[in-house]
């Protein structure tokens, strides 16, 4: 009899997270995969999808408090969807936008695509008074420590991985330091990006005045059952007025110190200005969501500014480079990275060259890929012959064929691993930040980048891409459809686990 109930019971458990599944709204394939996987597997079933199947966190009472603490006067507002008047980062990005469309031959389509990306992230266009590209860990490790010891008011740390190693004890020796001298320190870690650190291993910052949290993916109490959902964001913001965006953690493999991948190159940018008021928003959101603190953020202080023309004309100083900060989480259901990633590619017209730690696209980006390389654009791909993922190398080989058919260029880095994220469009657009080019990124992590609308960066950009090219090998289609059957064999059995990896 006891073993009836048990049954029974487990296929009413079943059977009532089958309307879980179907409201999700998930691929057909994908669903039904899932409702057989729960039908099966009774129990386990239905534990293992709501651990790793669910693609959303359901932040609704967190959204609301947020828009309530936005509203208030102590709140900067940056999104333009709120409604209400213009905080000053709103109306200087307007004022920026303007001054730049009015030194803007007209009619330009790559300018023009600001509308349609500000209307997908919801988010002003902004600036940035200086951008700095850090190559490799030494140089954004180095840039890193210096504005750490020159911080005074507050210092915020928001990394997926930090490793307890020579890396992450001379980071964590350095926000010792600055809480002990009066800064206010908070540091927000991903505890499955971070499963291998405790929390004991920051006591002596905590002890200093410092604050530390988990971003809180997996937390019984608050009703939080999100493992497959994590914080890949890579965010550090000194004084409100310098920050740092990108794809490298805090650890020695960064700096090329890690014998199982050897050399490691990376990107990171390295911003101050206007736009660094955005960037404390999104480390303030998640700040609170993790801990429930509200950080007291000032406006800045409105600056004039001045069309390129203008500038020169007078003598003044030169616009800010325009920037869009591209943030993205499950979270939000409009997926505004994907989309906003989906409208650069369609925008290219002569370049479109990618950079990517980790290849698992979207088959709306497959297939945007395909088209671009059609017209006649300039397509690259650069993704890393070694990973610290060996499965993912797996899974993006098994794109290749249909990419090279189309005459899209793969060139794959066997010098160590390459682990940069960027993007360059034509001569005008370029992304950097934590996002890969992989379903991972666009749908299940917490993401951030930051696009420039700036030849300058453009070219900076694609001077470091071609020496990446130069440092690789390109995957010919008549070779690479030669490998042995076991290679195909093993790239596309990977490639069922592609969308979670």
């Amino acid at each position: 009899m006891t073993w009836h109930l048990f049954w029974i019971g487990s296929y009413v458990v079943s059977l009532g997270v089958v309307p879980f599944i179907l409201l999700a709204n998930k691929r057909p394939a994908a669903t039904l995969a899932w409702i057989w996987a729960v039908l099966l597997f009774p129990y386990l079933g239905p534990f293992v999808y709501f651990l790793l199947g669910s693609e959303r966190m359901n932040r609704r009472r967190f959204r609301r408090r947020v828009l309530e603490w936005r509203r208030s006067p102590k709140r900067l507002r940056s999104k333009g969807r709120q409604g209400g008047p213009l905080s000053a980062e709103q109306a200087e990005g307007q004022a920026l936008a303007a001054a730049v469309a009015a030194a803007t031959p007209a009619p330009d389509p790559a300018w023009r695509l600001v509308e349609t990306l500000s209307a997908i992230n919801g988010q002003t266009i902004s600036g940035a008074d200086e951008v700095t590209l850090l190559v490799d860990g030494a140089a954004y490790y180095d840039a890193l420590e210096k504005a750490i010891r020159a911080a005074r008011r507050t210092i915020h740390v928001e990394c997926y991985i930090w490793r307890e190693d020579g890396a992450g004890d001379r980071f964590r020796r350095l926000l010792v330091e600055a809480a002990r001298r009066g800064v206010r320190v908070r540091l927000l870690l991903d505890e499955m990006g971070c499963s291998h650190l405790y929390r004991r291993y920051f006591r002596e910052l905590i002890e200093a005045g410092g604050s530390f949290s988990w971003f809180g993916n997996v937390h019984p109490l608050r009703n939080r059952w999100t493992f497959g959902l994590r914080n890949h964001r890579k965010l550090q913001i000194i004084d409100g007025a310098r920050a740092f965006v990108g794809g490298m953690n805090i650890g020695r493999e960064y700096l090329g110190q890690e014998p199982c991948f050897g050399a490691w190159s990376d990107i990171q940018v390295e911003v101050t200005g206007p736009v660094v008021a955005g960037l404390e928003n999104t480390f303030a959101d998640d700040w609170y969501f993790a801990t429930d603190e509200k950080i007291p953020l000032e406006a800045p202080p409105a600056a004039a500014v001045t069309a390129p023309e203008s500038a020169a004309a007078t003598g003044g100083d030169r616009v800010p480079t325009p920037v869009l900060i591209l943030e993205d989480g499950p979270d939000d259901k409009a997926d505004p990275l994907a989309l906003s990633v989906l409208a650069l590619i369609n925008q290219s017209q002569r370049r479109l060259w990618l950079a990517t730690a980790y290849f698992v696209p979207l088959f709306a980006h497959l297939d945007a890929l395909k088209l671009a390389a059609i017209r006649g654009v300039d397509v690259r791909l650069l993704v890393s012959a070694r990973s610290d993922n060996r499965a993912v190398v797996e899974v993006s080989r098994s794109y290749y064929e249909e990419l090279l058919a189309y005459g899209v260029r793969i060139f794959e880095f066997d010098r160590g691993v390459n682990h940069g994220k960027a993007m360059v469009v034509d001569g005008h657009w370029v992304t950097v930040g934590s996002a890969n080019f992989d379903n991972r990124s666009m749908h299940l992590n917490f993401e951030l980048n930051l696009a420039f609308y700036s030849p300058a960066v453009v070219e900076e950009m694609a001077l470091l891409l071609s020496g990446y090219y130069l440092q690789s090998t390109e995957i010919e289609l008549a070779t690479f459809v030669r490998r042995p059957f076991w290679n195909r064999l093993k790239e596309s059995t990977c490639r069922l686990l592609g969308p979670t990896l």
